[in-house]
């Protein structure tokens, strides 16, 4: 069950957006081009509307792929379409009278973000002492910024809908493509791997994020353990095959949650004991 079902209201929209779309381009308004992209907009929103789990978790999949488009400015439509999609979200909710699912981190984090676009108000206003050149990149910059509070308030939503577990195995589906594109990588000699991502810093830290869910899945399945621990195995060499130094942070800090929760006081006495050893 979706967390809209197929009704009259679902089906009013879709229809009225084909109507608009189609009306448009028989006044000859647009081009064909145009029109034939209005249309596809609609039916793409009315899926979104109607079937959410599934198009949030699509979108989740798709990203690690993108930045390999970079040039087309792919991963930037992906990034407006996404805060797009969650406005039209909020706007369907109100409308449908749907609740919304919030918490306290969201609401930190949105603060935090549009806290950063307060510069981008004082830039045309010269009170950062410099002019607006380059205001443009820093709204761009500003935009994917506020992806990330975007992206975990569509999470949310899902809430209530979609169990943790299966979101978790969903986004697996995401490995595939970026593990080939690596290997490839490797098989070509390059020193520093970056996979279908940017920068070999964003693609390490897809790769730890992945270990933890990799782990997850290991801890919490009954079958197929060595195939964890081997797919595991195969995350930890990539993510060497990186060379991002600053990532070692953030594996000691996943190493810490791991491991304190089992610590105990004769076993961090004896651990510090041994230390020397």
């Amino acid at each position: 069950m979706t967390i809209f079902e197929l009704n009259k209201k679902s089906i009013s929209f879709g229809l009225l957006s084909l109507s608009i779309a189609l009306g448009t381009a028989m006044l000859g308004e647009v081009t064909l081009k145009a029109s034939i992209l209005l249309v596809i907009i609609a039916i793409l929103l009315s899926f979104f509307l109607k079937e959410f789990e599934v198009s949030i978790l699509f979108l989740l999949v798709l990203r690690s792929s993108l930045d390999f488009f970079s040039q087309a400015k792919i991963p930037a439509a992906y990034g407006v379409g996404i805060e797009m999609l969650a406005v039209i979200y909020m706007v369907f909710c109100f409308i449908s009278n749907k609740s919304i699912q919030t918490d306290s981190f969201w609401w930190l984090l949105f603060g935090w973000t549009i806290s950063q676009g307060l510069w981008l108000l004082l830039m045309p206003l010269d009170a950062l002492g410099s002019d607006a050149s380059y205001l443009a990149e820093s709204v761009r910059e500003w935009l994917r910024i506020l992806i990330w509070p975007t992206a975990y308030f569509l999470v949310l939503q899902l809430k209530g809908k979609v169990s943790p577990q299966k979101i978790l195995s969903v986004l697996l589906l995401a490995l595939p493509i970026p593990i080939l594109m690596a290997l490839f990588q490797l098989q070509n000699g390059i020193e520093r791997i970056n996979s279908t991502f940017a920068h070999s810093n964003a693609f390490a830290s897809f790769l730890l994020l992945f270990m933890g869910i990799v782990w997850w899945q290991y801890k919490n399945s009954s079958k197929f353990k060595g195939l964890w621990i081997t797919l595991l195995g195969g995350l930890s060499f990539l993510l060497i095959s990186t060379k991002a130094l600053f990532v070692l942070v953030m594996l000691l800090v996943s190493l810490l949650v791991v491991i304190l929760p089992k610590l105990n006081l004769k076993t961090l006495i004896f651990g510090i004991l041994s230390f020397p050893w």
